[in-house]
């Protein structure tokens, strides 16, 4: 009987539950609509929260990140995320500034720098906002605008390398080298481990001409940076810049000892071996020559990958290797159809052949003219074409403009009195020839080419008297032609 009672009691305990819960749900069912909008919208501002939170912890993980692959991932996420908030928040800060990153990855500029306007609006004190919109003015090569974008975000924030950098990125571009240098050396201040500031104060010393400052601002990035192989570069061209070969020779090889294969190695042998020809280290120069040819796959730019095809065949050239040569002027005309050194040295090694393909040599000189009618080499060259097709009226027109685009070059100006030898300018030849050895006391060819003057002329004593000097005092040079001449001489 108990045990009824209390099974009794429990029922009756389980039917007043459920009796109270039916009346809580009648309850709930009468509440009024103004109290379910308060409920949607504590329910929807709570989700908008949820979501700017969301966003706010993308943006902080895209300025952290570094791999490419990392950043663009966040970014199409941040993007899908900010359309949504968008769609609701037509004003959040956030969610524009995010779709102004996805429109710079996009390169879309102009819709970027707008998005990036709408999030300014909403808020002014964000010092990203205005980085950003430098970036994008610098970009578009608003570089005053940019300027004044980069101080503003300064002025919100001046603990920012990035923005110091990039101010002083901006002056370079108007040419205010000066203030350049004040920011950029500000970020480093800020950054004592900021390294592309310091190496760009570097380069603003160097455009300044200010050698000694250059060089010491790149042995700091050097010092700090020990794997900066582009800084080490760079010195070996200031250095020869500035005719220190031997010191560009020492860098150059500092950084070689550094260096796997790569561009990098690649394009500093490639400049050793252009130091090492100025230093008339001829084999050594070609040496690191053909270690550039034999790597310059490593280069994606034809153009790039014909110059060093083409110094390759310049030192092949002053070593003798006429064929050598010839086969790599034409590979560096086959990468770069518009390299002019290539056309005017294949023109001029092709003319010392035996049999001349005169066709191909005056092709390559005539497009070599059109592209720079001022250049000395073609001028010159194009004398000499003209000599070797007895055409001399033509070789002087090109050898007295070659001679005015280098006035003290004693080479053209023997060309020259040479043509006007053949082309009977006997005045011409004899005034340019006195020239040359006034110039030079013991330039024997100018003696013995003056005495053929003086023989054309008909004076045998002025003749006879120049060589007889070469005679007596250069016995050895020209012996068959100046002995010739001199028997010449019993004939007038």
């Amino acid at each position: 009987e108990k045990a009824e009672k209390q099974s009794a009691k429990k029922s009756a305990g389980k039917s007043e539950e459920k009796s109270a819960e039916k009346k809580s749900r009648e309850k709930s069912d009468k509440t009024s609509p103004t109290e379910n909008k308060k409920l949607d919208e504590a329910r929807s501002t709570e989700n908008k929260s949820s979501q700017s939170g969301r966003l706010e912890n993308l943006i902080e993980k895209l300025n952290d990140a570094e791999l490419p692959a990392e950043k663009n991932k966040l970014i199409d996420e941040g993007a899908e995320l900010a359309k949504k908030i968008i769609e609701t928040e037509p004003e959040n800060d956030s969610a524009h500034y995010m779709l102004s990153v996805e429109a710079q990855k996009n390169k879309n500029y102009e819709q970027a720098l707008r998005e990036l306007e709408k999030a300014i609006v909403k808020n002014e004190n964000n010092y990203l906002y205005y980085y950003d919109k430098g970036k994008i003015e610098y970009i578009l090569k608003k570089y005053e605008d940019a300027i004044s974008s980069f101080k503003h975000s300064m002025s919100l924030n001046d603990s920012f390398a990035q923005t110091c950098y990039n101010l002083g990125l901006s002056y370079v571009k108007i040419g205010n080298e000066n203030e350049a240098l004040i920011y950029l050396t500000r970020s480093t201040k800020i950054n004592q481990n900021y390294e592309k500031g310091y190496l760009e104060i570097a380069r603003v010393y160097n455009r300044l001409g200010k050698f000694e400052q250059c060089v010491k601002a790149y042995e700091t990035v050097i010092q700090k940076f020990q794997n900066n192989f582009q800084a080490m570069m760079e010195l070996g061209s200031v250095y020869y810049q500035n005719g220190k070969l031997a010191e560009a020779e020492k860098q150059y090889k500092s950084a070689l000892s550094k260096l796997q294969k790569s561009e990098m190695q690649t394009l500093t042998e490639y400049n050793l071996s252009t130091v090492l020809f100025d230093e008339r280290k001829y084999e050594e120069a070609q040496n690191y020559a053909r270690l550039a040819y034999e790597k310059k796959d490593f280069i994606s730019n034809n153009s790039a990958k014909a110059n060093i095809v083409y110094n390759y065949a310049l030192i092949e050239n002053t070593l003798g290797k006429t064929e050598a040569a010839i086969k790599l002027y034409n590979e560096a005309l086959t990468l770069n159809p518009n390299h002019v050194k290539a056309m005017i040295n294949l023109a001029s090694s092709m003319m010392i052949l035996k049999n001349p393909d005169f066709d191909r040599v005056y092709k390559l000189l005539s497009q070599a003219y059109s592209a720079n009618k001022d250049n000395f080499e073609v001028n010159n060259n194009l004398g000499s074409y003209y000599i070797l097709k007895n055409d001399f009226a033509n070789a002087v027109a090109f050898y007295e403009k070659a001679s005015k685009i280098k006035p003290n070059d004693t080479e053209v100006q023997s060309n020259l009195g040479n043509a006007y030898l053949k082309n009977g300018n006997l005045e011409e030849a004899k005034r340019v020839f006195n020239e040359l050895i006034s110039k030079n006391a013991k330039d024997w060819d100018s003696y013995v080419n003056l005495a053929k003057v003086y023989i054309q002329l008909r004076d045998k004593e002025n003749a006879q008297k120049n060589l007889l000097f070469v005679k007596v005092n250069q016995p050895d040079f020209r012996t068959e032609e100046v002995n010739s001449l001199i028997l010449l001489l019993v004939e007038l």
